[in-house]
């Protein structure tokens, strides 16, 4: 039976951790359209007593990203919950995609590789409900390569 009300006492533990990181986010001063990633490691090593291990609320570390490509077109689909686009200066240039946004609620700096090499002339930008869509032209090698495969 003890092994019953130790599991017990980890859920009870468990429950309480949760409650905690829930109160925590409603007081923490996050915008509501900002994501909130929750980790929990639990160690349930024979030896020890059950218990909550790492339990923590944090903000994203990385900026989620999506690149996708067509024959003529690398598109990228980026998630940058509260930016305005006239906030973000944004660099295209060869293989090479960059981000950059100063913004009092949040600072953004990604450098993202493309998966061909890509025109700055006619590149298209859009962002809507926090997310950024950049289109962009590839190169005329590019072009051919992706044609010939």
């Amino acid at each position: 039976m003890k092994k019953n009300t130790d599991f017990d006492e980890f859920l009870k533990q468990l429950e309480e951790a949760l409650d905690n990181i829930i109160q925590e986010i409603d007081e923490a001063d996050i915008p509501e359209n900002m994501p909130v990633s929750i980790n929990i490691s639990i160690n349930l090593f024979p030896v020890m007593i059950p218990g909550a291990g790492n339990i923590g609320a944090r903000k994203p570390s990385k900026t989620p990203v999506d690149i996708l490509e067509t024959n003529e077109k690398v598109h990228a689909i980026i998630g940058i919950p509260g930016m305005e686009l006239n906030n973000l200066k944004i660099v295209g240039s060869g293989k090479m995609l960059e981000i950059i946004s100063i913004n009092p609620e949040r600072k953004v700096i990604e450098k993202i590789e493309l998966p061909a090499r890509v025109n700055k002339t006619g590149m298209k930008a859009a962002l809507k409900n926090g997310i950024l869509e950049i289109v962009f032209n590839k190169s005329k090698n590019a072009r051919k390569n992706a044609k010939s495969q």
